[in-house]
């Protein structure tokens, strides 16, 4: 793989992977997949040509998709992306969005692409998709309990 990524000297992926995050992109998507997300494909990807290889048969025994790149997912089946997190914690919290006036509800948002809350970093404002947006409920919900529990005094 390293040599189709044009690192023929290096033997890991992982590596590669940062060589060329450091040399030329900054952009996760226009690197290569990690190992863990390239094993993750490669196993649908085998899973698929399996099913392919068998189509001509009448009937075929066709084992789950469940250990193959596939989760059950709401009754049905969710590609299963990597099994460890794109990046250490520390590092997540601070990635950032440009989002500006969109409020992060656009499908630019590189915060919602990741699953991640929006930080103090990001560009955008009072958006709902940020730490203090939680927080701000969780204030109204224990204000709301401390009156309650007043109420029952």
């Amino acid at each position: 793989m390293c040599d189709l990524y044009g690192k023929e000297k290096l033997k890991s992926v992982n590596s590669a992977r940062y060589d060329i995050f450091r040399l030329r992109f900054r952009i996760d998507a226009a690197l290569p997949p990690n190992k863990d997300s390239l094993l993750c494909h490669l196993k649908r990807a085998n899973y698929q040509a399996a099913i392919h290889r068998r189509s001509l048969q009448q009937n075929i025994e066709v084992p789950s998709p469940l250990d193959h790149g596939w989760e059950a997912k709401d009754g049905g089946l969710s590609v299963v992306w990597n099994t460890i997190p794109f990046a250490p914690d520390c590092l997540l919290k601070y990635i950032s969005c440009r989002c500006k006036r969109s409020g992060c509800t656009g499908g630019r948002c590189s915060c919602r692409e990741h699953s991640l809350l929006c930080t103090e970093l990001c560009s955008c404002e009072g958006c709902g998709n940020s730490d203090s947006a939680e927080q701000d409920i969780e204030d109204t919900d224990v204000a709301s309990d401390d009156e309650a529990d007043e109420e029952m005094s």
